[in-house]
């Protein structure tokens, strides 16, 4: 209570109550330029209510924590100043999107007045007022929703702009620094994201046909190829959206998967009307089963023998898969098998 707006006497001491009733005034009914001052067996108040000065008394009775008192004295304030005014309306809450677009205008209103009146028509439009010289400045680029169309072929998926679409993609991102990659999400959705030029990754704009394609894999195993639907784009800070606003109509629908080839019926003719009397299931060709080498000949001489034994021992130890050792009796051994018998 002893704020900037309140003077208070050193010789008054204020109780819980009329501190209470204070407090009450300033929010109730907004009373400025408070001065308390001491009055005999009371405190004498002064202050500003909606211009006028008024002085009243404040009683000194009345226990500290007794709501009867501050109720009966809130009885009076209505007596003499009448019911306490309306509180403000509360500030209206605005979504994400108005205080982007808010901020957007702020700065197109700032970049339109320092660039006058030349401004691009193809890009944007603007116009002067004679009275004031402003610029009023047209719906920000962002979020914003721009009529296109979409359709998916076998080789890629073409988003045509339109000339509008085509400059305020090319404003938002500038094509000297960067290209596009097209990614498609289940059902309706393509999400044209910027990468930078240096990458060496992502398609150009073809501004000639206000026209960006991209892969179309994922579209055509999901929805199949369909010719040029009517769609909406939204551009956001890092990424452009493209959403259908109908339902494609397919030329030709998303791969089966591969099946196997079903048994063919055997027909027999009986007179002249033609029979199925059997189906011979039809098996995919087998490549002929080559027989194993046969084992070379062993030499005659027993020396022979067993140097190609040996060698053949060699040989397999080369390889790095077994070894041959002696652990109670000779066994072959591999690193991933452990110790086989011979």
């Amino acid at each position: 209570m002893e704020g900037e707006s309140t003077m208070l006497d050193s010789s008054v001491t204020l109780g819980q109550n009329q501190r209470e009733i204070i407090d009450y005034m300033r929010e109730a009914y907004h009373i400025e330029d408070i001065k308390i001052r001491p009055g005999g067996k009371h405190i004498h108040v002064e202050y500003v209510y909606q211009g006028r000065r008024i002085k009243d008394t404040l009683p000194r009775h009345g226990k500290s924590g007794d709501p009867n008192w501050v109720e009966v004295r809130k009885h009076d304030l209505r007596r003499t100043l009448g019911d306490p005014p309306p509180p403000p309306a509360p500030k209206p809450t605005r979504t994400l999107e108005e205080m982007t677009q808010a901020l957007q205008e702020k700065v197109d209103l700032k970049a339109g007045t320092a660039m006058s009146a030349v401004i691009d028509p193809g890009r944007m439009k603007a116009t002067i007022t004679a009275a004031t010289g402003k610029s009023t400045t047209p719906t920000p680029v962002l979020q914003r929703r721009f009529p296109c169309t979409v359709a998916s072929y076998s080789t890629s998926i073409w988003l045509s702009l339109g000339a509008e679409l085509c400059a305020a993609i090319s404003d938002a991102f500038s094509p000297e620094k960067y290209r596009f990659t097209v990614s498609f999400v289940y059902p309706g959705t393509w999400v044209v994201r910027p990468i930078p030029v240096k990458n060496g990754t992502g398609r150009a704009i073809e501004t000639d046909k206000h026209r960006l394609r991209g892969t179309s894999t994922d579209t055509v195993k999901q929805l199949g190829e369909f010719r040029a639907t009517r769609a909406e784009a939204v551009i956001f800070g890092r990424r452009v959206e493209f959403r259908l606003l109908e339902k494609p109509e397919i030329t030709a629908p998303p791969a089966a998967p591969e099946e196997a080839p079903q048994p063919e019926p055997v027909v027999e003719a009986v007179g002249s009307t033609a029979v199925i009397t059997s189906v011979i299931p039809v098996e995919p060709p087998s490549r002929p089963v080559e027989p194993p080498p046969a084992p070379p000949i062993p030499p005659a001489d027993p020396r022979e023998r067993l140097r190609a034994v040996l060698r053949a021992i060699k040989d397999i130890e080369d390889e790095g898969t077994y070894q041959l050792i002696n652990s109670y009796g000779w066994r072959w051994r591999a690193a991933d098998i452990g110790l086989e018998d011979e």
